[in-house]
């Protein structure tokens, strides 16, 4: 589960002239550009954990990579970071990114 919060409260972070179904595809093509710039692993990351309805677990991610679940932990930590960080850049008007995952 993810939450995109505006400065001004809003729950996308989009001005509130937009429709909520506007704002839904804003941030689809804005996810689907960020996803663009991501290693093949960082977007498995993304798609697979950080934004799907029913996230895999660090386990299964590491299993698929053979590396520890710790590198998958790090390597989520700084693809959240890089993911805010383009959110505000792409929006201005973003000041908070939440996401609640299983371990």
């Amino acid at each position: 589960c993810h939450r995109v919060i505006g400065r001004d409260g809003s729950l996308t972070g989009f001005s509130a002239g937009l429709d909520i179904k506007a704002r839904l595809i804003k941030l689809e093509k804005r996810f689907a550009e960020f996803a663009q710039t991501l290693s093949e692993r960082e977007r498995i990351i993304l798609t697979r954990r950080l934004i799907a309805d029913e996230p895999e677990t660090l386990q299964e991610i590491a299993d698929r990579y053979k590396i520890s679940r710790e590198a998958i932990r790090v390597a989520e930590k700084k693809l959240v970071a890089k993911l805010k960080k383009y959110m505000i850049e792409s929006f201005g008007d973003v000041k908070e990114i939440e996401f609640h995952l299983s371990a």
